[in-house]
């Protein structure tokens, strides 16, 4: 298994109605970010997909974030990103759980994951 071969792909293109809730209703009710509850549909998707109680995610943030050290990175040119891993527990928890289980798992990530893998 994980061969090139199994890779499938899914595009979905979301109205305005419901983009709207994405970025506004949803984020606002749940006290979300947009991300978590994109992560979260991914999450469930996954979950339901490959049957698993468990899953790990590679994210990556914009590696920009605002650490306490003050060092500005206002002025620098270039692409800076930080990848880090990241464990969702969902088993069997409907959306109002699952949208917590990814609330706790994303925001448990240090300084959004800049300094991970640095030795």
């Amino acid at each position: 298994n994980d061969r090139t071969g199994d890779v499938s792909e899914k595009r979905t293109l979301l109205d305005s109605r419901l983009t709207a809730a994405l970025l506004g209703a949803l984020p606002q009710g749940y006290r979300a970010q947009v991300e978590e509850i994109m992560l979260c549909a991914l999450a469930q998707a996954c979950r339901q997909r490959f049957q698993a109680a468990s899953l790990r995610f590679s994210l990556e943030s914009h590696g920009r974030a605002e650490l306490d050290d003050g060092l500005d990175l206002a002025r620098t040119v270039g692409w800076l990103t930080a990848e880090y891993p990241l464990r969702i527990e969902l088993h069997d928890a409907e959306h109002n759980e699952a949208v917590r289980a990814v609330k706790r798992a994303t925001r448990a990530v240090t300084d959004r994951g800049v300094g991970y893998g640095q030795l």
